[in-house]
């Protein structure tokens, strides 16, 4: 069967889900390899956690080996992402992950040495507050988001990292791109 997840909004227009992934999970490296051509012809490849870790692995080495920038929203959250062997220039966690991830709390993420062993450039969304990024050897930064009163939350998350990735591939910087990405998010909870 066909991937499905049951949503559940507050009145604030936060919202919990719960994933049956379906047919995700019987994706198979065959299926990966079948696309090579495709993902080796992007401009970036964007890639979420809902297929088992070792075929999003797996595409994102076709894409390393091809020079094409990858995008990695590991999301639905698992905390076995860190030992996934999944590549990534940019990786785009909200609080929750980002806690789980660097192993310190939320309040810290403002103040946090921003060089871990393998990241390239970290985003971590933060709702209605601003978006904080980092590259290694950066100090951390941040972008205003759009203020809005959401309706419904469900597909901020995802609206935010298809449009990043559409303003990395468009060119744009990643304070311009988080800026686009943030705009889109705010929108899709309305």
């Amino acid at each position: 069967p066909t991937g499905s997840a049951i949503i559940n909004v507050e009145d604030s227009g936060e919202n919990t889900i719960v994933v049956d992934p379906g047919a995700n999970h019987i994706l198979t490296n065959e299926q990966v390899r079948a696309s090579r051509k495709l993902i080796e012809s992007a401009d970036v490849l964007l890639l979420q956690l809902e297929c088992p870790l070792d075929r999003v692995r797996f595409a994102s080495e076709i894409a390393q080996e091809a020079n094409v920038r990858i995008v990695v929203s590991p999301s639905p959250w698992s905390e076995s992402f860190a030992r996934s062997g999944i590549v990534y220039d940019y990786l785009i966690m909200n609080e929750t992950e980002a806690e789980s991830f660097l192993g310190l709390p939320s309040h810290q993420l403002k103040t946090w040495n921003p060089d871990p062993p393998g990241l390239a450039s970290l985003v971590v969304t933060r709702g209605s507050r601003s978006t904080l990024y980092a590259k290694p050897g950066e100090p951390i930064d941040e972008v205003p988001a759009m203020a809005v009163t959401p309706v419904d939350t469900v597909g901020a998350g995802d609206s935010f990292a298809g449009a990043i990735a559409v303003a990395l591939a468009e060119g744009l910087s990643l304070p311009g791109s988080i800026q686009f990405a943030s705009t889109a998010g705010a929108l899709a909870a309305l």
